[in-house]
């Protein structure tokens, strides 16, 4: 269990670290509490099925999920959107 704290609070750090413009925004808390809580149950999930389970096995998992969650793949919740509707009588601009 030790492995799953290291590597979930070094794979968090880093998001974190990287994704600094997103502070402000509560839906970037949001989500990365989410995606915390959701790492947590899978991998206790795993962890009481598989007692063989090692530590460095957890390099491959954090690595594949730093590429997911890296500053280029951010989730479009977190920056603000404009979205603009159309048709044919009237157009509505929503920011």
């Amino acid at each position: 269990m030790e492995g799953l704290a290291v590597y979930t609070s070094g794979l968090f750090w880093v998001t974190i670290s990287i994704s600094r413009k997103y502070w402000h925004s509560p839906s970037f808390w949001l989500v990365i509490a989410g995606l915390l809580l959701v790492r947590r149950v899978a991998f206790v999930a795993i962890l009481r099925s598989y007692l063989q389970w090692r530590m460095i096995w957890f390099m491959p998992v954090v690595i594949v999920e730093g590429g997911l969650f890296g500053d280029d793949s951010v989730p479009p919740v977190w920056e603000r959107q404009t979205f603009i509707a159309a048709n044919k009588e009237n157009t509505h601009i929503i920011i």
